[in-house]
């Protein structure tokens, strides 16, 4: 049985409504609700939810003191041993091409970035972000990475021009750029790499499909850089 907890330093809530924020808009008819434009449905599904999941919700708070919302749910005891990296190794990819690489992870959303900083460093990679491709660009000429994943909707400068920029300066003109896209298809990549990007994956994307493209071009840069010494 596990337990979640989420808390906030908002307004809080009103003991006399604790409950029936869980009810939707059905008695979201408080001073508090009305002021707030009502309560919605969000946290009745999530009570749904987590009783079908065998766990409950609640809620801890006071006014103008935030708030904790909690939520249990019960789960079955894995049988297996978790170690760091496990879930990168164990698809095919080798700890040498992973561990102590760099590389930029450049996307204007936090979250994303966040998310793929996370399970790159499962595999022991270091990993540093940028918020468009004029900040990419600046790392790029400061600092040397094996890899970048690149969104290509962003502002400032998005992804098919910050590439075409790293094409123009000699030291990077082999450096893998792969592309993040939300609307990209395999139909499109010979018209990328034309533009000057090596692969692309898209979004959502699962850890697999993430480690194929790593393993593809990060094997392929070990061996072009032990056949030029």
């Amino acid at each position: 049985r596990l337990r979640f907890t989420v808390q906030d330093s908002g307004i809080g809530l009103d003991p006399a409504i604790q409950i029936d924020v869980f009810e939707g808009f059905e008695r979201a008819d408080s001073e508090q609700a009305q002021r707030l434009g009502g309560m919605g449905l969000g946290l009745t599904l999530c009570k749904r939810l987590a009783r079908l999941m065998g766990g409950d919700v609640g809620v801890e708070s006071m006014p103008e003191q935030g708030a904790s919302f909690w939520f249990t749910v019960r789960l079955q005891v894995g049988t297996h041993d978790i170690h760091p990296g496990a879930g990168l190794t164990s698809s095919g990819v080798s700890d040498e091409v992973l561990a102590g690489r760099r590389i930029l992870v450049v996307d204007d959303n936090g979250s994303i970035r966040d998310i793929v900083r996370q399970l790159l460093q499962m595999g022991h990679v270091q990993v540093d972000t940028a918020e468009n491709g004029l900040i990419a660009l600046e790392m790029l000429q400061k600092a040397s990475y094996d890899l970048v994943l690149m969104d290509l909707q962003m502002p400032v400068m998005g992804g098919l021009e910050a590439t075409r920029r790293i094409r123009q300066i000699p030291a990077l003109h082999k450096l893998p750029v792969v592309a993040l896209t939300a609307g990209g298809f395999a139909s499109d990549l010979d018209t990328w790499k034309a533009l000057g990007l090596t692969d692309y994956l898209s979004k959502p994307f699962d850890y697999k499909k993430l480690l194929a493209v790593l393993n593809r071009h990060l094997s392929a840069s070990s061996a072009s850089l032990q056949e030029d010494a």
